[in-house]
């Protein structure tokens, strides 16, 4: 009899917690404020984040070397899939690096050659409705004699949207490329 007490009594209680669960699960209220708060920013909405389609990242580091151009892809990933197509441009955005080299404590350069990068598609990139990344554009960036050899360099991209409804997230708005002439 105390073995069946103990047992209706564990029932009951797992009953309880679930029924609780349930319920603190369907509050539509839920109030994020302060510091901790900030990083569910995103969460309404459908929000973009510009990336290397290698690494899926949002910066990566390349080697130019033999006079050949270098080639690369990114892509646009979404937040959430829409009903329509969002259309997204991918810029050089030099301004941008001064703000990154103030936030990371570093001191890059920009590329010399900024006239040497070219970005498929002016730059346009698209996703199709019903998908939450967009093609990948192809960015070319052609090796110039003004690149010291072992110097590090940065090719800041920014994505800006121009779809209404859909916006950047902070981070994922820039794209950086460092570049170093390995001279080879």
């Amino acid at each position: 009899m105390l073995m069946k007490k103990k047992r209706y009594f564990a029932i009951l209680l797992c009953s309880a917690v679930f029924a609780t669960g349930l319920l603190a699960g369907c509050a539509d209220d839920v109030m994020l404020a302060g510091k901790d708060g900030d990083r569910y920013q995103n969460v309404e909405g459908t929000w973009c984040s510009l990336r290397d389609v290698e690494t899926r990242r949002l910066r990566q580091t390349v080697g130019l070397y033999d006079d050949q151009p270098l080639e690369f892809d990114l892509y646009v990933e979404m937040s959430h899939t829409e009903r329509r197509a969002v259309d997204l441009d991918i810029t050089i955005d030099a301004e941008y690096l001064r703000t990154y080299n103030e936030q990371n404590g570093t001191e890059y350069a920009v590329y010399p050659a900024l006239s040497l990068v070219s970005i498929a598609d002016d730059g346009a990139a698209v996703v199709v409705p019903g998908y939450k990344e967009s093609e990948t554009v192809r960015v070319t960036i052609e090796k110039n004699a003004s690149v010291a050899e072992g110097e590090v360099y940065a090719i800041p991209f920014s994505l800006t949207s121009r779809t209404d409804g859909v916006g950047v997230t902070q981070q994922g708005a820039h794209y950086m490329l460092f570049v170093e002439n390995w001279g080879v």
